[in-house]
């Protein structure tokens, strides 16, 4: 009811409203465009439906994995691997690099969000150079 509010709230007043939240659902419901941050960084912005159908920051990515599905048949839910970083401490690189799978030295380096396609861009080197 909340969420129905505030779209009828936002199009009657013509405004923008910024939504944080952890729920996919929710985003892929109201949302136009999506920031997907980790560890208080930005590793990826895109419209809703170019993030949901083409995800291409791995964190991004293992997000939508980790979405519970209908087809699932019982099987165990996929869980990032790994820990989250040590927010007290400086983060150098990507802040995903050290739980990510396709992670390689590059990623050590200080990684700026860079657009990779219309209305689409990432953090992941890796990504911006077409590798994943």
């Amino acid at each position: 009811q909340i969420l129905e509010l505030i779209k009828s709230l936002q199009e009657k007043n013509g405004m923008a409203v910024i939504l944080i939240t952890h729920d996919l659902g929710v985003i892929a419901g109201i949302c136009d465009s999506v920031a997907v941050m980790y560890a208080g960084r930005l590793v990826e912005q895109a419209t809703a439906s170019s993030l949901f159908h083409s995800p291409r920051h791995p964190y991004t990515h293992a997000l939508m994995k980790s979405l519970p599905s209908m087809n699932t048949d019982g099987k165990e839910l996929y869980s990032i691997p790994g820990m989250p970083p040590d927010l007290t401490k400086p983060i150098e690189g990507c802040s995903f690099s050290a739980r990510c799978e396709h992670a390689i030295e590059a990623c050590r380096d200080d990684i700026h969000l860079h657009t990779i396609m219309l209305n689409h861009a990432t953090a992941c080197i890796r990504a911006q150079k077409g590798e994943l």
